[in-house]
């Protein structure tokens, strides 16, 4: 029965005192461990959320640095694209020009080569598309740098520690625990080593400023380069063949000058011997004027043609030499001359019907040249054998007859 006992005011019980069954210490033991497990459980599951956390947005940075490498990749495939076609136009301009240059002297045989390589080019260039570069880089998962598979934006969670052995969950949580961490921190460092092999990538250009990968602005580069050479090898070519022609032609035009100054050679050969034989058919002093020609520079008097004519070149560069013409005191003497002659001078006349001068070759000149030793004189004797004229031996400083001034044509 339960002790009632009223109050001091006899109003009311108050409740009995319950009595307390005694704990053992083995089940309060149990009881603290199956806590402490508790509370272990839930700092496991929030710190695994925390690794989770800050693993998922490390990733989420990496894709976003590849992300960025990958878009600097294909500007620089664009642009060096734009580079090699840009450089391939100019060189296909040159090319065009140079073989209009060429048609002229090259064959279309020896011009197959470059059309060809223009053609070629021609074709790669118009491989070239307007809008962004076909190149797409593969997609770099969190897989790829973290080597788990992937979850939640590609991090896989930590194995939840089950509650089983009381002696092992302790250690358990602690090692996964810091195994997420240590994923976390694998997952940054692997993020950056990408992200800044893609920049590196992407930065690393040829000389020409095109992408090593790209195998179109490469392709278009090397047959540029083609074209290039096989154009200064059309250009030296022609050049070559527009030269051997210049050389050609000079050389045809040489031949005909030295064919044409032969032919007059000849004719003017030809034009003496018939001179020679149409005043043969005369008698010394016996010619009439009309078989003879007046001296250009000295018209009073005559000769045979062919002696006028070199009398006249002969004179001409008398005349450059001193400034005056040479003096002609006497040329062709018909045979009344002749005898006139020997009458008044005696010997110093030939003996009439035998004198040169009744032949139309003979001259007496003033001017200087009738004097030995003058410098008109040894200029004659120097520069008149060139064109024909000479001195007598018997009329010499040493001849028979002393005649300074006697000239003969004997061409």
């Amino acid at each position: 029965m339960p002790d009632t006992r009223r109050s001091s005011r006899g109003r009311h019980r108050a409740p009995a005192t319950r009595s307390r069954t005694p704990i053992s210490p083995r089940l309060h033991a149990v009881t603290v461990a199956q806590c402490a497990l508790a509370l272990g459980l839930v700092l496991s599951l929030g710190g695994y959320t925390v690794a989770e956390s800050v693993t998922q947005r490390e990733s989420a940075a990496a894709e976003q640095r590849v992300d960025a490498a990958a878009g600097i990749a294909r500007d620089e495939v664009i642009a060096g694209r734009e580079r090699a076609a840009a450089t391939a136009a100019d060189v296909i301009a040159t090319a065009t020009a140079a073989r209009t240059e060429a048609a002229g002297s090259m064959s279309e045989n020896e011009l197959a080569p470059l059309d060809d390589a223009v053609a070629v080019l021609m074709t790669l260039i118009g491989d070239v598309p307007d809008g962004p570069a076909p190149i797409e880089p593969g997609p770099v998962d969190a897989a790829d740098l973290t080597g788990t598979e992937r979850a939640s934006r590609g991090v896989t969670r930590a194995p939840v520690p089950v509650a089983g052995d009381k002696a092992s969950a302790a250690p358990s949580e602690a090692t996964d625990l810091a195994g997420a961490f240590a994923a976390s921190d694998t997952a940054r460092a692997a993020a950056m080593a990408a992200a800044a092999e893609a920049a590196q990538q992407a930065a690393q250009t040829s000389a020409d400023g095109v992408p090593p990968a790209d195998e179109l602005a490469a392709g278009i580069l090397a047959a540029t380069a083609e074209v290039a050479d096989l154009t200064a090898q059309a250009k030296a070519t022609a050049q070559g063949n527009a030269a051997a022609q210049v050389a050609a032609a000079i050389a045809a035009e040489a031949a005909a000058a030295i064919a044409a100054q032969a032919e007059q050679a000849a004719a003017e050969a030809a034009e003496s011997a018939a001179q020679r034989a149409s005043l043969a058919a005369y008698a010394n002093g016996r010619v009439p004027a009309d078989a003879l020609c007046a001296i250009g520079f000295s018209p009073d008097q005559q000769l045979r043609c062919d002696a006028a004519e070199a009398l006249t070149r002969l004179n001409d560069v008398f005349r450059a030499k001193f400034g005056t013409d040479l003096a002609v005191t006497d040329s062709y003497r018909s045979y009344s001359a002749q005898v006139a002659c020997a009458r008044s001078k005696g010997r110093l006349c030939a003996a009439p019907g035998t004198s040169n001068h009744g032949r139309g070759v003979a001259i007496d000149l003033g001017s200087g040249v009738q004097r030995f030793g003058s410098a008109q004189h040894e200029w004659m004797a120097d520069h008149a054998g060139e064109f024909g004229w000479d001195l007598p031996d018997w009329a010499s400083r040493t001849g028979s007859k002393r005649e300074p001034w006697h000239w003969e044509f004997t061409a």
